[in-house]
């Protein structure tokens, strides 16, 4: 049994493999099936703990929004001056406003990806289901209709 590539994920254990070979029909290198099998749940898991686009770029607008109020407060205020000459506070807001653009840009690049509606399929249906495909294929399964229970 391969070791778990996660501490959040378990290896699969024999039966699941064995059934996995069962399944395929076809005879296929079990350090293959079980690295491929591992890495695509690992992905699934990964994919689904992320936030969507449409929230990553909200996150971002928002950052750069804030740093921007927090520049425009640093810049107003009378005592931004008496912080000790260690803090070079040009230098800071200098950074910050580099920052600020990133964050602004990163998220106008999101805005172009995020679509009215749902996406037909999910990132993670997709990242899960890619390396499933690969693992058929390798072992020369063909598609075929799923079977009534």
């Amino acid at each position: 049994m391969a070791p778990s590539t996660t501490n959040e994920i378990r290896p699969l254990t024999d039966d699941e493999i064995a059934r996995l070979e069962k399944a395929l029909r076809q005879p296929i290198e079990r350090h293959y099936l079980v690295q491929w099998v591992s890495r695509a749940i690992q992905a699934f898991v990964v994919i689904v703990t992320l936030p969507t686009l449409r929230e990553r770029r909200d996150d971002l607008k928002e950052i750069a929004e804030q740093g921007r109020n927090w520049m425009e407060t640093v810049e107003q205020s009378r005592s931004a001056r008496l912080l000790p000459p260690v803090v070079d506070v040009r230098q800071l807001m200098s950074l910050l406003r580099a920052f600020c653009h990133i964050a602004e840009s990163l998220a106008q690049q999101l805005d172009q990806a995020v679509g009215p509606g749902h996406p037909r399929t999910t990132v993670a249906l997709d990242a899960f289901l890619d390396p499933l495909i690969g693992i058929a294929k390798r072992a020369k399964v063909l598609p075929s209709k799923p079977r009534s229970a």
